[in-house]
């Protein structure tokens, strides 16, 4: 899962559309902190108590203690990104300029001022850059030119400020902000149009920006709510009944909800590697009009098993919790298969695989 670290060192970082713009040279202001250390007990309790908050719908939290230093933590999980990525808003916004348009973005959900209309929608970029590595970072440089109140955005860190060399116009750093190369929100562009002292840029929510006399520069995708994937997956084992014989099958995340749950389990929803193995489950209906559901197990290096009626899950090489037995159950005439929770220990059935 991602984490969220607290605890002796744990960090209070500052939002990037927060900092102080850069200077000329591309440096911040002396004495700028990106990050400072959370002293008091208060300040990480207000951190946890955010992170609770914002912990999406149908995802569970919890806290374990570590011995790690925590800086050390920080630098793996972002490698891994295993760091919550949290999230912060652009909005684009648009005013007349010579028969034209010019548009600006600014942080927030609504930038409907001082003549702008706020009327180009938001997007969603990472709240702090530093929650992914450098290397899948997209950065967003945007300045301003004060003498029309254009906006430049450009795909660099610094790379918006001072002279434009096509347009011979200068710029003032506003804010560098960040998305991922893994982004999974919508597609966005950027364009500019040059027109002297009054050469601006535009962002729209597109795969192109060759319209409204603007030139495509760039595109990238925004972040998404729902950026981030679990690597787990919560299992239950639920009972049903075929044939007048109480069974149990297995049934994943909503699924257990207002089910009679006898077990709960987690496994991995990304192949686990080598030593691992897959847990392929189907269900089908029987001559009869029974629905059927069966399980079955392979390495995870084999092909995979089609389950377009089911789905597939992933145990690692070296598992650490319960052990579940899939079992096939004698019932002359008939066969039926249940899970039992440690071995196969029922009258008439043998084990399938555990």
């Amino acid at each position: 899962g991602q984490a969220f670290l607290v605890g002796d060192g744990s960090l209070i970082i500052v939002a990037d559309h927060s900092l102080p713009s850069l200077g000329d040279d591309g440096r911040p202001p002396k004495h700028t902190k990106v990050e400072r250390e959370a002293e008091t007990a208060l300040l990480r309790n207000q951190g946890v108590v955010r992170w609770l908050r914002q912990l999406p719908e149908g995802r569970r939290g919890w806290i374990i203690a570590m011995d790690e230093p925590l800086s050390e933590l920080r630098r793996r999980f972002v490698a891994e990104n295993r760091r919550v990525q949290q999230l912060a808003s652009m909005c684009i916004s648009s005013a007349r300029l010579d028969g034209g348009m010019k548009y600006r973005v600014t942080s927030g959900a609504w930038c409907g001022n001082d003549g702008w209309e706020s009327n180009g929608g938001t997007f969603k970029v990472l709240r702090s850059g530093s929650a992914v590595p450098e290397s899948r970072r997209v950065p967003l440089c945007i300045a301003v030119n004060k003498r029309h109140y254009t906006y430049r955005i450009e795909n660099s860190k610094t790379g918006c400020i001072g002279i434009h060399a096509e347009s011979n116009t200068r710029w003032e750093h506003a804010h560098t902000v960040y998305a991922s190369k893994d982004g999974k929100g919508e597609s966005m562009c950027v364009g500019v149009q040059i027109a002297g002292e009054k050469t601006r840029w535009t962002v729209q929510r597109a795969e192109r920006c060759d319209r409204g006399g603007f030139r495509h520069t760039f595109g990238f995708n925004a972040m998404s709510e729902r950026q981030y994937s679990p690597p787990f997956v919560r299992a239950c084992l639920v009972t049903y009944t075929a044939d007048a014989e109480r069974l149990l099958r297995m049934v994943t995340g909503a699924a257990c909800d207002g089910q009679a749950v006898e077990h709960e389990s987690w496994f991995m929803a990304v192949d686990a590697g080598a030593g691992g193995h897959r847990i392929a489950l189907t269900q089908s209906r029987d001559g009869g009009g029974e629905m059927r559901y069966r399980a079955s197990l392979s390495g995870s290096g084999d092909a995979a098993k089609s389950t377009a009626s089911g789905e597939t899950l992933f145990v690692p090489p070296t598992p650490s919790g319960d052990l579940l037995c899939y079992c096939r159950l004698e019932s002359a005439p008939k066969v039926f298969f249940t899970w039992a929770l440690g071995d196969c220990v029922a009258e008439n059935s043998s084990k399938e695989f555990c």
